[in-house]
């Protein structure tokens, strides 16, 4: 007896049987209100919110830095009853062209995205400018619940930040 097999990953299957795989590009230089107070732990420059009644799976995320001679660390961050005040829509792209489905939750995107403290940091990333582009893959994903949020925080400020959420949505009853 002959038999043939194919596997595929969770997030290959979530896109092209499901169409709920997706990318959040952002470009932000985050930076304080006040260029002469001290440092408060950071800048939020993302938030996003599952409104999905279904959990998101965070892949991970790219990052490059706009700018030679820079350093920043990015903190990713969850947090409990975060009320943004600001923030750009961010749009997320369904990476199945044929699929029509929209991300259902609040991405943000800003400079400074203010009215939150920081919750529980899930990681601490050190990018330096290399005019590359990082890839952070979250190895045992990040599960975001319905009406959760995560944060990215950047903690120095000033330097362009280009880059690409990469998510996915799961159904974990299926």
């Amino acid at each position: 007896m002959k038999t043939i097999s194919i596997s595929t990953s969770p997030e290959h299957y979530y896109n092209h049987a499901k169409g709920t795989a997706f990318h959040g590009l952002f470009q932000e230089t985050p930076d304080y209100d006040d260029p002469s107070a001290s440092s408060t732990g950071g800048v939020c420059f993302l938030y996003i919110k599952n409104t999905s009644p279904i959990d998101m799976v965070f892949e991970g995320f790219e990052i490059r830095l706009g700018g030679t001679g820079q350093n920043e660390i990015i903190e990713f961050v969850s947090n409990e009853d975060a009320t943004p005040i600001g923030g750009n829509t961010l749009t997320p792209a369904n990476m199945n062209l044929s699929s029509g489905i929209i991300a259902n939750g609040t991405f943000l995107s800003s400079g400074n995205i203010s009215g939150m403290t920081k919750g529980t940091i899930l990681n601490r990333y050190y990018i330096e400018s290399s005019h590359t582009t990082q890839l952070f893959n979250f190895e045992q994903n990040i599960i975001i619940p319905t009406n959760k949020t995560v944060t990215f925080w950047a903690e120095y400020g000033g330097n362009e930040l280009d880059g690409t959420l990469i998510f996915y949505f799961h159904d974990a009853n299926e």
